[in-house]
């Protein structure tokens, strides 16, 4: 556990055409598209690290490996529900604000972090104040699953399990979890190998043993989500991922 903390604290401190015009275009963007994806390998990739003289507020780089999604919709397990994710659509935008990412407009706002199967992910982030977040992982044309958080005044902090078909939850393969308040700055690690989720906040293992039946390859993303307090203040500090050998 010390080796965690250690290295995570370290981390902190260093995420209508012809047809062949038409295919021609479809190649190009394909292209494209693969090159902004963030590939992983075993070795460890650093999706962000917070300098030591960053000051002020300034847009993620588009060379920045970390990609803000402006245009993510799903509806989660309980639309219309004050705290619960439910009807999601992206509107919100982040900005790198004295070295951590964080929420600078809007309510709704995700983070694509990867494309992976088996991975390890961690990094330190700090929690403040009430709201809902989230983290999609084997996330691909609407399926996939979610693990989100809110953290409420008087009911405490629930995470939930979510599985998703056609960008929506499916009814029967949503599950509430034991709660975890996630306060202030902490280091994580989530691990994800043959559809066995493993989450841990600080010292705490808050998710152990989670089987995902239907896990795929997909995207990882991270997001905030609006709710009757707004979305969770989060600030990312450091962030890195890893590609799990089979």
């Amino acid at each position: 556990m010390r080796a965690l903390q250690t290295g995570l604290w370290s981390l902190a401190i260093l995420v209508a055409c012809p047809i062949s015009l038409r295919a021609q275009a479809d190649g190009d963007a394909e292209e494209a598209a693969a090159e902004d994806e963030v590939t992983i390998t075993s070795r460890w990739k650093v999706l962000h690290k917070t300098g030591r003289r960053a000051q002020g507020v300034r847009p993620i780089a588009q060379s920045a490996p970390i990609t803000p999604l402006d245009d993510l919709e799903f509806t989660g397990p309980a639309p219309g529900h004050p705290f619960v994710l439910g009807k999601y659509a992206a509107d919100g935008k982040w900005a790198v604000v004295n070295g951590g990412i964080q929420l600078v407009e809007g309510h709704n706002a995700a983070l694509k972090l990867a494309r992976a199967k088996d991975f390890e992910l961690e990094g330190v982030i700090e929690m403040q104040d009430y709201g809902g977040w989230f983290l999609l992982v084997g996330w691909d044309q609407g399926r996939g699953y979610s693990i989100s958080n809110v953290t409420m005044k008087e009911s405490g902090s629930p995470w939930f399990i979510t599985e998703y078909r056609g960008d929506t939850a499916i009814e029967d393969a949503h599950y509430q979890l034991e709660g975890h308040e996630w306060r202030r700055e902490q280091p994580f690690r989530v691990t994800l190998r043959d559809g066995e989720l493993e989450f841990q906040v600080g010292k705490a293992k808050v998710l152990e043993g989670q089987r995902l039946e239907n896990y795929s390859t997909g995207d990882v993303i991270f997001g905030v989500y609006d709710t009757r307090y707004g979305p969770r203040p989060v600030r990312i500090t450091a962030l890195r991922i890893r590609a799990l050998e089979e």
